[in-house]
């Protein structure tokens, strides 16, 4: 099961961490890739985890209907 409190905590420090370089370097795309790419992969994991969470209690609902 994808770990939904552990990826948002990852982002929260990584946002942290692009707030905190961005006022000691320029934004020119040599440091800050990284982390947006990071944070930019955790939001995709997360949205497609929504998704697939969602599919499932979906699915689960329409097998309990049919079967009652």
């Amino acid at each position: 099961m994808y770990d939904f409190k552990c990826a948002r905590q990852r982002i929260e420090e990584l946002k942290f961490m692009y707030r905190r370089n961005k006022k000691h370097h320029e934004k020119d795309g040599t440091w800050d890739w990284i982390i947006v790419g990071e944070i930019e992969e955790l939001e995709k994991e997360l949205e497609e985890a929504h998704k697939s969470r969602t599919t499932v209690r979906k699915d689960t609902v329409r097998m309990q209907t049919l079967l009652h």
